[in-house]
């Protein structure tokens, strides 16, 4: 069980780092990856209670990102000067959905170190706060970029910067999902202390 549930987080991280649009359409939906979350770590929530915390932050996060399967294109009067609107709306959304989305990571790649505790696995362990504090870096960089669209030259090269670490964050942590399933897939009991978020 403990691969199938792994493997529905494999599913889960490629859909939401990965966004590509068509038309301002996701092809790649977020809701569908926050869903693989919410059902990979409902199967794993006997096993630590960091996988159902997960789970249920993984919910609102479902609905929120039913508001962005499609954004409206940015026009812009050349590469180097892009547009920039203001919505309060999807300010808000997008406050919320970091911040939740960081939550659900948190207690994920959490349940992660129990379970690799359980299975006498540090190295799994380890690498598991690394990929939480990369991705963690990964979106808070997320709004500093998006600042300095008023710097049009600097924006373009930080997006880039941007893009290359997400890719790579992104191959880095499929593989991780990878492993974990090959080596945690046995299920065992883990009496973890429930975190305080």
């Amino acid at each position: 069980m403990n691969r199938d549930a792994f493997r529905k987080l494999f599913w889960g991280f490629l859909l939401i780092m990965i966004d590509i649009r068509i038309q301002g359409v996701d092809i790649l939906p977020d809701v569908i990856g926050y869903y693989f979350f919410y059902s990979g770590m409902m199967m794993l929530s006997g096993q630590s209670e960091h996988f159902r915390k997960g789970a249920n932050y993984s919910i609102p996060m479902m609905v929120l990102s039913v508001l962005t399967l499609y954004e409206r294109p940015v026009n812009s009067t050349g590469m180097l000067a892009p547009t920039f609107s203001f919505s309060p709306l999807m300010f808000v959304v997008s406050l919320a959905s970091l911040a939740l989305g960081l939550l659900t990571a948190y207690h994920l790649f959490r349940g992660i170190q129990d379970l690799a505790a359980a299975h006498r696995l540090p190295g799994i362990e380890a690498e598991a706060g690394t990929r939480w504090t990369q991705y963690l870096l990964i979106n808070l960089a997320i709004p500093v970029v998006m600042i300095l669209v008023f710097v049009p030259f600097i924006f373009i090269l930080a997006v880039l910067a941007l893009f290359i670490a997400v890719l790579i964050y992104t191959i880095k942590v499929l593989q991780f999902m990878n492993l974990c399933a090959d080596q945690l897939h046995e299920s065992l009991p883990v009496e973890a202390e429930a975190d305080s978020w």
